[in-house]
Order: structure tokens, then C-alpha cells, then sequence
């Protein structure tokens, strides 16, 4: 797992430069955040494993991560939508999907890459209170 949330954050940088190097490993998506964040940013979390074996003793892992977007809310239609050249939390989603799906994380071995599910975006304070924030979470799974 260690490679493949390591392999997403080197994609997203160099797909989504505007991130600005602001790619999170996190336990949890909201208070994991760092105080000091700056926007808009994402956050990458183990989600688990799923272990199939096979009668013919093939076993195939199923890697399960979620990929975290955030945005400052400036006001509520541009942070969604975006506005000019800043980008809204469904244009950030959308690149950051578009990067990594079929995206074979380089030498981690992964052969499948899709987007599992799309949670609706979400409004929320960032951990210090003092920003309120847009989120939409992706998972992604990796075999």
C-alpha cells in the first residue's frame, strides 16, 4: 500500500501542478489535515485491502484508496462550479479522476485503475475553524 499511495501523490503532482505540492497522506479526512493548509490541496487514505484466492491457489489483491479534494469556499457556486481561472472542487475532482484512472502507478505492479465511487461534495470546516471548506472524496481501486 506504502507504494501505491506513494505512486498517486507523484501522479497528482504532475498532473495537477496547481495542487502546489499539497498532497496529504491522512488517517482522517478532515481533522487530519494540517492547520496551516492552503487551498486548494488533497488528501490520500488507506482504505483497505480485499484479498481474493482462488481454488487455484492464485491470490489477487484488491488495493482500495480514497482520494480527497478540497477547496476553499469563497462563495458557495465558484468553490463547486469554479470561476474564471480559479478552479471549483468538481473541476478539481474531475482532473484528479481523470489522472489516475488506467494510471499503472509506474513500477507498483498495478494492472486496473478505476474510480469504485464519487461521494457528493461536501461543506465543512477546516480544523482550526476558521475556513470553511468544500470537499468531494473519490475511491479509487487498484489491482
Amino acid at each position: 500500500m506504502k507504494a501505491i499511495l506513494t505512486a498517486i501523490k507523484t501522479r497528482l503532482n504532475s498532473q495537477l501542478t496547481y495542487l502546489g505540492n499539497r498532497i496529504y497522506f491522512l488517517i482522517d479526512e478532515v481533522e487530519g489535515l494540517p492547520l496551516e493548509t492552503k487551498f486548494p490541496c488533497a488528501a490520500l487514505l488507506d482504505s483497505g485491502t480485499q484479498i481474493t484466492e482462488y481454488p487455484s491457489r492464485q491470490i489477487e489483491n484488491h488495493f482500495f484508496v480514497d482520494v480527497v479534494f478540497y477547496q476553499q469556499i469563497l462563495s458557495p457556486e465558484s468553490s463547486l462550479m469554479g470561476k474564471g481561472t480559479t478552479k471549483g472542487i468538481l473541476d478539481i475532482t474531475e482532473e484528479g479522476v481523470a489522472a489516475l484512472r488506467d494510471y499503472n502507478l509506474g513500477d507498483a505492479g498495478i494492472e486496473y485503475a478505476r474510480p469504485q465511487s464519487e461521494d457528493p461534495a461536501q461543506a465543512l470546516t477546516n480544523p482550526a475553524g476558521d475556513i470553511m471548506i468544500a470537499m468531494k472524496k473519490v475511491r479509487m481501486k487498484y489491482t
